[in-house]
């Protein structure tokens, strides 16, 4: 089974790399060589009340081609629009302005995640459980979650990016790493379109 921290990988792919994902193509790599019961990806939905609808539009499509894949479950968190004031910002005047910014937080993604590895993790007659997981995230949040998959005698790989070192937490908690190389993250790249 395949656990992916979809907003975590977008943006580490989006900084680190300058890629955007197939998710089909990163769904067929990560899953060769192994019988995969499942590839989970986990994101959130801009606020519907977002005034990007470029963004939103791209999002949107983004959503309905993952919905189409094959073997491939879209798990929905929401994000949550903050609005903070910076003040003390002075003009060339010498006159004071407040200035308000909002910023956006990602909610009820990495839980939902959390919560599925280790129900899965129990179900031992289910179709649904797994023997070996893959976690696809450099965060850290997701320790307890993989520890407590391994101690109901499952295997969690850490699937990383070659990046982002090994010595992470998250990768002590787990079996051990599968890292993810340029080279391959290139090859999963979207073709412009």
């Amino acid at each position: 089974m395949v656990f992916v921290d979809g907003t975590n990988l977008k943006i580490a792919c989006q900084e680190d790399y300058g890629i955007k994902l197939n998710i089909a193509k990163l769904k067929s790599l990560l899953i060769k060589g192994y019988h995969a019961h499942g590839f989970r990806y986990y994101t959130s939905s801009m606020p519907h009340n977002s005034r990007d609808y470029a963004r939103l539009q791209k999002e949107r499509a983004f959503f309905a081609e993952i919905a189409r894949m094959h073997g491939v479950t879209l798990y929905k968190g929401v994000h949550v629009a903050y609005k903070r004031a910076i003040k003390g910002i002075q003009l060339s005047s010498g006159n004071l302005i407040e200035i308000e910014h909002e910023y956006h937080v990602e909610k009820r993604t990495d839980v939902k995640l959390a919560i599925d590895m280790v129900d899965l993790a129990h179900r031992q007659k289910l179709n649904e459980t797994y023997d070996v997981a893959m976690l696809v995230s450099n965060d850290t949040d997701f320790v307890p979650a993989v520890e407590m998959a391994r101690a109901l005698g499952k295997q969690v790989l850490w699937c990383g990016l070659d990046k982002h070192t090994a010595t992470s937490d998250l990768a002590r908690a787990c079996n051990g790493p599968r890292i993810l190389t340029t080279a391959e993250l290139q090859s999963c790249a979207r073709t412009a379109s």
